[in-house]
């Protein structure tokens, strides 16, 4: 197991360092920081940011954004989820409500609330939109992945209600609600970002990443996207963790 992960540290650092030399070399051949600046140049610049007294604002004003969306798309998506699976009919009648968001083009949402809603909820709205379906999706597909013939047996030894969902259905849907709430909180923060640049709130990662655009100044814009990377990857590493933790309640418990 120990010789496993140090494979995975070594393949990781690999690809990271890989992705660092392409990146370099692209800088050196263009020789135009305006077009692909120099990475220890983007570094400078993120410091220099990290720096700046109005940092934690923006950083923090993008999280909110991000966390709202979140957490209402997954009290959204689980409830409707669970609705499908216990109501057949509702599960059809909202399919094409579903595949419609599916099909709507990101930025499309996003110019559509501008119309709507103003500029600070602007992204938060478009999150939600998008991220919510992911959950539904995943939640239904779990519970309907539940082994038809387990349920016969616990109501043949006439399991309570309670009992078949503690011992059941949560165990069969962990698995399936981890794995929707890693990607949907991935991909909020995407569209909340998305969202910020089109809608140009106050004290956001978007809005300073497209000020930063239209003064041409592309390390900045580096510098920005990298604070964006770094929320994925935090939110990747905590659900990664929740996950192993869950999992190995669950063997131990077996």
């Amino acid at each position: 197991m120990k010789k496993e992960k140090l494979s995975r540290i070594f393949y990781y650092s690999l690809g990271l360092f890989l992705f660092f030399v392409v990146w370099k070399g692209g800088a050196l051949i263009y020789k135009k920081d305006i077009i692909l600046p120099q990475p220890e140049l983007v570094v400078r610049e993120l410091i220099s940011l990290a720096q700046s007294a109005s940092f934690s604002k923006i950083i923090y004003g993008t999280i909110q954004r991000g966390l709202y969306a979140f957490f209402i798309a997954m009290i959204l998506g689980v409830t409707v989820g669970i609705v499908s699976f216990l109501i057949p009919a509702f599960s059809i009648a909202i399919h094409p409500f579903m595949t419609l968001i599916r099909a709507t083009p990101v930025v499309a949402l996003i110019l559509l609330a501008l119309i709507w809603f103003p500029s600070t909820f602007v992204p938060v709205f478009s999150a939600i939109l998008m991220s919510f379906p992911v959950i539904t999706t995943s939640i239904y597909t779990g519970l309907t992945s539940v082994d038809g013939q387990y349920v016969e047996m616990m109501k043949a030894y006439r399991f309570l209600p309670f009992d078949q969902i503690r011992y059941l259905y949560i165990p069969t849907l962990k698995p399936f609600f981890f794995n929707a709430l890693q990607n949907t909180l991935s991909l909020t923060w995407k569209v909340v970002i998305a969202g910020e640049i089109l809608s140009q709130p106050v004290f956001a990662i978007g809005t300073e990443m497209n000020n930063a655009r239209i003064m041409l100044e592309t390390p900045k814009v580096f510098a920005w996207v990298l604070c964006g990377i770094f929320l994925c990857a935090v939110s990747d590493l905590f659900f990664y963790l929740l996950f192993r933790k869950a999992k190995w309640n669950l063997q131990s418990k077996t």
